[in-house]
């Protein structure tokens, strides 16, 4: 009688289950409160590997990276033992260091299900959690949230607090994978919590996947004529040239998709319609829509708003012509028996070359498709020169150095030097622990599963 009265969103919470609780994370496990982990460049880390079966119900992630431009005063071997935030202006000469702004296309988040070696996630860490053109912003939907200080919303590289809570079943294993793709080190902090069940998850499982793609720029083929000028009201009846958000093969359900853009042409990117084909669809398509912010279930453009299942991650009005949308089909899954491609018109009948990205998230059985991701170069946001991601310090050009600016200068590059290498020594310590820390949770998700198991009696 309990399942039949109490049936529901809400009213599953009232429900015992058989259960356990569990939770990956960068803590400190020497006991101190260094809890960031630091991912070298160009290497991976295992941040969890958990043995099923089980769920991923909740992530939780911050991060940082800078880059050393000079040398501070502020020691890098005692500031391991204090926050590593840098809120001290550089006029003050005091610390010389700027965030990277486009880390959050250089790392990548990849998840692996089961005994699959081609990870079934596959995206930029940023553009996962909403964060398009590596600008973070606050907003708040169902299935993920972003959190910035003032000081870091709506800047390049702001460091941002980010959730997610699709749920992300696994029958035998999950593992969660950073893969740091620039060329320093970065510093993150995370959450990874799950559930552990006595007894294999009913089939077939519908296992979470989600991919990035990029068109930059879409091919359009008037991208000089006026968006909803009569000039562009030509027919389009099949979806050429059309944007693909995602194209799959298998059983499941497409769940969404967050769309960042970045519009060249100075009027609007939208009024492009959605196509989605499912099985065996021809023309039309199963669902076609009305237009760009149609689809994300605004109207006459894009607001500054952020709802449960659609809205703005970040509205145009606040960096002119960059727009990051996300509609979530929680409560209206899109299902597919053999195949499915979402698709949108970049401006009405493909006329607009825009830089388009996008995040889709699905679920489907296993085995995964096989996906790819385009290289470093290939992924860097379209910004203006002063933000080209790297930072390069001035030097002088002067010719005649008085003695004691020659003595200056050949300090600052002493200080520099040392500095240098003080913190490079503190920054090899860090990884190291990270590495360790790394297999100290493998083991203890083992450990855990473990004495869950004799728990249950297996």
């Amino acid at each position: 009688m309990t399942s039949e009265y109490l049936s529901g969103f809400l009213q599953n919470i009232t429900k015992l289950r058989r259960a356990r609780a569990g939770r990956a994370s960068s803590w400190d496990q020497s006991g101190k409160n260094q809890d960031y982990w630091i991912i070298p460049p160009g290497e991976e880390v295992v941040l969890a590997e958990l043995i099923g079966p089980g769920c991923l119900t909740h992530f939780w992630m911050t991060q940082f990276c800078r880059r050393l431009i000079g040398p501070g005063l502020i020691d890098p071997v005692l500031s391991r033992y204090v926050a590593p935030v840098f809120e001290i202006h550089n006029a003050l000469g005091v610390n010389w260091e700027e965030p990277d702004p486009f880390y959050y296309r250089k790392v990548l988040l990849k998840i692996f299900w089961d005994d699959q070696e081609q990870p079934s996630v596959l995206t930029p860490l940023g553009d996962f959690f909403c964060i398009g053109h590596s600008i973070p912003g606050n907003f708040s939907s169902f299935p993920i949230t972003v959190s910035c200080k003032p000081e870091e919303r709506h800047r390049y590289g702001g460091s941002a607090a980010l959730n997610c809570y699709f749920p992300m079943p696994f029958q035998k294993k999950a593992k969660i994978v950073i893969e740091n793709q620039n060329d320093i080190p970065y510093g993150q902090y995370f959450y990874i919590d799950y559930e552990l069940y006595p007894k294999p998850i009913p089939e077939p499982v519908a296992y979470f996947h989600s991919h990035w793609r990029r068109e930059n720029p879409c091919q359009g083929w008037a991208p000089e004529l006026q968006v909803n000028s009569p000039e562009v009201n030509v027919p389009h009846l099949d979806a050429k040239g059309n944007y693909v958000v995602l194209e799959t093969e298998g059983t499941g359900h497409y769940v969404g998709c967050n769309l960042s853009v970045a519009h060249f042409q100075g009027s609007w990117w939208g009024e492009g319609d959605e196509m989605i084909f499912i099985d065996d669809d021809t023309w039309p398509p199963s669902l076609h829509g009305t237009g760009s912010e149609d689809y994300f279930n605004h109207a006459w453009g894009m607001q500054d708003n952020a709802f449960l299942m659609n809205g703005s991650a970040l509205h145009e009005s606040i960096i002119p012509g960059y727009q990051v949308s996300y509609r979530f089909h929680l409560v209206d899954p899109i299902h597919f028996s053999k195949r499915i491609a979402v698709t949108l018109e970049h401006g009405h009948a493909n006329h607009l070359a825009d830089d388009w990205s996008s995040t889709a998230y699905w679920y489907q059985t296993l085995p995964s498709p096989l996906k790819s991701i385009l290289p470093v170069a290939d992924r860097l946001p379209t910004a203006p020169a002063k933000s080209s991601g790297q930072v390069q310090s001035p030097t002088s050009s002067h010719s005649a150095y008085s003695d004691d600016q020659r003595t200056a200068l050949q300090a600052a590059r002493e200080r520099f030097f040392k500095y240098q290498a003080l913190r490079r020594e503190h920054l090899e310590r860090k990884i190291e622990r990270t590495r360790e820390y790394s297999r100290l949770n493998i083991e203890q998700a083992r450990a855990l599963r473990h004495r869950y198991d004799h728990q249950m009696g297996q």
